[in-house]
Parts: structure tokens; C-alpha cells; sequence
């Protein structure tokens, strides 16, 4: 039998991007008068930072804001990815400016080259990254096929990250913790589906030749 406690206490040890993850998931099969609900009671709490994130929901809404953020680089400055990952949760549905600018720049990064997977790998960058990508992937402002491009690079970077916590495992258990850990998250990389009830089926994750 699951307790509420221990998923409560799980979820909350969860990563940002696996919270996210998580939560959109769970949203996804919830029933319309569930969804009209949580909606509501989330109206409520965001109640509570209003004031303070209102500077920032205006900021990450200006396409020229937000261009001159996306100047900057996002690989080697910590503030400016963190901050990237603020405008894009405050970034409205219907605001497909601002969105069409972030998808230029997110799908134009060549994941590979930006997190080696070696001993100087940085964990700290390669957390960030996923915490873009994973709301990205998930927001409504997105269309579906920048989604599925999006949805493409998220799951090389969970593979990185499973990878390299499969580095400091003993050796023998490696190969194993990474193909039980990707075939859980096999599920959760999929585009979610679009607003549009019509569309039931999400996207197939282009998987490489090999895998």
C-alpha cells in the first residue's frame, strides 16, 4: 500500500526538473473537473508571490527583455540559465513571440559538445539544463512539433545524466543501473499532449540507430 506521506516525502527530495516532470505528468490524467479544480486552487496560491513575481512575469513577456537575455550565454553563465528558467515558467500560453525567440536558441544547442561526459563534467550545469528543457517541453506556449525537437534533446541529457550517476557506481552495476534507469524514464519524455483535446497521440522520441 503507497502512504501519502512517503509520496509527499518523495516527491519533495525530487530534482526541480523531476518535480516538474512528475507534476505535469500526473495533470495529464487527471479528469476536466479535476484539472478545473487544481486550477483553481493553484489560482489561490499564486496568490501569495504575486507582487514579487510581477516584475519578473512582465520582463520574461517583453520580446525585447528577452532577447537581450538570450544574447547572453547560457552555457557558461549559471545566473543566466537560472534566470532563463524563471522566464520561461512566468512566459504566457498565447505568447508565442517570446516562445518562437527561446526555441531558436534552445534547439540550437549542441548538447553533446556543451555537457562532455567525463570527470570534469558539471553537474550543476548539466541539472540547470534539464530544468529548461523539462519546462520547455511541458509549456503550453510551445507548438507540438517544437516540443518534439525540444523532447529529442531533453532525453540526450537524461541519458547523460543517467550515465553519469552510473559512473560512480561500483563496477559490473553500471550497465545495468543505466538501462533499468532509462527504460523508467522511457515514458516521460514524450511530448505531452497539446491543449487541443483532438490530439490524444504524442509524438515518437527520434531515437538514433543503435539504441
Amino acid at each position: 500500500m503507497v502512504c501519502k506521506e512517503d509520496v509527499v516525502l518523495w516527491f519533495r527530495e525530487l530534482s526541480g526538473h523531476k518535480r516538474i516532470d512528475v507534476m505535469c505528468s500526473l495533470l495529464n490524467k487527471c479528469l476536466p473537473t479535476e484539472l478545473r479544480f487544481f486550477g483553481t486552487c493553484l489560482e489561490d496560491l499564486g496568490k501569495q508571490h504575486f507582487n514579487h513575481m510581477k516584475d519578473f512575469e512582465v520582463k520574461a513577456n517583453n520580446p525585447t527583455e528577452l532577447s537581450e537575455l538570450l544574447v547572453q550565454c547560457i552555457i557558461s553563465d549559471t545566473r543566466t540559465r537560472q534566470k532563463l528558467a524563471l522566464y520561461i515558467c512566468l512566459i504566457h500560453s498565447l505568447n508565442t513571440t517570446c516562445s518562437n525567440n527561446l526555441f531558436k536558441t534552445l534547439s540550437s544547442l549542441d548538447v553533446s559538445q556543451i555537457v562532455p561526459l567525463n570527470k570534469n563534467t558539471d553537474e550543476k550545469l548539466l541539472e540547470e539544463l534539464l530544468l529548461i528543457y523539462t519546462i520547455a517541453v511541458n509549456h503550453p506556449a510551445f507548438t507540438y512539433d517544437q516540443k518534439a525537437t525540444l523532447g529529442n534533446i531533453l532525453w540526450t541529457l537524461r541519458e547523460k545524466e543517467e550515465q553519469l550517476q552510473a559512473a560512480k557506481l561500483p563496477e559490473g552495476l553500471s550497465e545495468e543501473y543505466i538501462n533499468s534507469a532509462l527504460n523508467l524514464s522511457s515514458d516521460c519524455t514524450d511530448v505531452p499532449p497539446t491543449n487541443n483535446p483532438t490530439c490524444a497521440e504524442m509524438p515518437p522520441r527520434n531515437i538514433p540507430p543503435g539504441e
